[in-house]
């Protein structure tokens, strides 16, 4: 599904029920793949099918157990449903139930993830760090603003109402829904209504830092 207004670049979705869960390489649970971006115009050694720069999908963890490694590959971490998980990461041991920020984290490092108290479902986010920079947070905190940014985009785990700017009424954004746009624009991105939402975005280091 694509939507747009008059002069207002377009933008697409997809639907979590849309999508056929996977089995984890580790065999800790299954991951539903929203999204696979490559920014347009890059110049990489990497092996063709690799060179991806953000990737969005929703994982169901059923039992304890590490992540998969991805070198090269920042990444965020949001619980959605569950108690949570406590990971292991280099800096320590950390909790992450539904009501924390994302986390971020890289994916070269070792992480060992324990639920808490039964199986959680997850949004992941991540972005080939050679490509740009990451941001997750959630929508109804800030605008997401266009200025630097290669991709960006919204999860909606519940139902929202959205504007994208360009003079657009608002929309209402079914639950499980992953809108995106990699075209450029001047308009921010502005969380109306609703409940848990996130914004993401792959932008210039320079942007965020």
């Amino acid at each position: 599904m694509t939507f747009s207004a008059a002069a207002a670049p377009p933008i697409a979705s997809v639907r979590l029920a849309d999508c056929t869960p996977q089995p984890w390489r580790n065999g800790g649970g299954v991951t539903r793949e929203l999204l696979i971006w490559t920014r347009p115009n890059r110049v990489s050694s990497e092996p063709t099918g690799s060179d991806w720069s953000v990737r969005v999908s929703v994982a169901d963890i059923a039992h304890d157990g590490p992540f998969s490694s991805f070198p090269g590959i920042d990444r965020y971490f949001a619980v959605l449903e569950g108690e949570g998980v406590e990971l292991g990461l280099d800096a320590g041991r950390t909790a992450q139930r539904r009501d924390d920020p994302p986390l971020f984290f890289e994916g070269e490092s070792p992480v060992s993830c324990r639920l808490l108290q039964g199986p959680t479902r997850d949004l992941n986010l991540m972005g080939r760090r050679s490509h740009g920079q990451l941001l997750m947070q959630e929508a109804r905190q800030h605008p997401l603003l266009d200025a630097g940014l290669h991709w960006r985009g919204v999860f909606c785990f519940d139902s929202v109402t959205l504007n994208f700017g360009h003079g657009q009424s608002d929309v209402e954004v079914a639950a499980g829904t992953l809108c995106w746009s990699a075209t450029a624009s001047d308009a921010p991105w502005r969380f109306v209504c609703g409940g848990r939402s996130f914004w993401l975005a792959l932008a210039d280091t320079e942007t965020l830092a």
